[in-house]
């Protein structure tokens, strides 16, 4: 991670909603390589409903000692990493999202750090896609102040041992 790397100052963001379409199922995996030093619950990545309402977002929290977390709604439940590591400290940290019918499951450096069970959701080809923001309605908001890089969404649930690839492989695809 690092070189080539998109870097934002927490004024900008990037639309991808070219992929909303590829994404349309129950079972997918968001991985991307972060740097920051934010404290302020700044999103990475983002797919709202087209009426901008929250989807799923993965972005970190909790001040100064900031965490990695995900968010599904329905339920409009947050999956959060509890304690160690903190990923605000300027140092490159990779973060997965691994969705497979209710079960969801958060990685941090290809460690599984958090799970979850929840109601299903739908991701649709309207959805909105986002790096480095999501939407609130029709207002951007939580923005990425730091570094994105190696975006990777998979229409289906990678493994551990898949996530430890891409940890140990930055830039690689599985």
């Amino acid at each position: 991670a690092g070189a080539g790397s998109l870097d934002l100052d927490g004024n900008d963001a990037g639309q991808i909603n070219a992929v909303a379409g590829s994404v349309s199922t129950l079972t997918h995996t968001l991985s991307a390589w972060v740097r920051t030093t934010a404290t302020n619950r700044p999103t990475f990545l983002a797919a709202n409903t087209s009426s901008g309402g929250n989807s799923n977002m993965l972005f970190i929290t909790g001040g100064a000692s900031a965490t990695a977390q995900a968010f599904s709604d329905p339920p409009g439940s947050f999956v959060a990493v509890a304690g160690a590591p903190v990923v605000n400290d300027d140092a490159w940290h990779h973060i997965a999202w691994v969705k497979d019918g209710t079960d969801g499951e958060l990685y941090v450096d290809g460690m599984l750090r958090a799970m979850t069970n929840q109601a299903n959701y739908v991701r649709t080809p309207t959805d909105l896609w986002s790096l480095g923001q999501e939407f609130d309605g029709d207002s951007l908001g939580d923005f990425w102040t730091g570094q994105i890089d190696d975006v990777q969404i998979y229409d289906e649930a990678l493994t551990s041992d898949q996530i430890d690839f891409l940890f140990n492989n930055p830039g690689q695809v599985f």
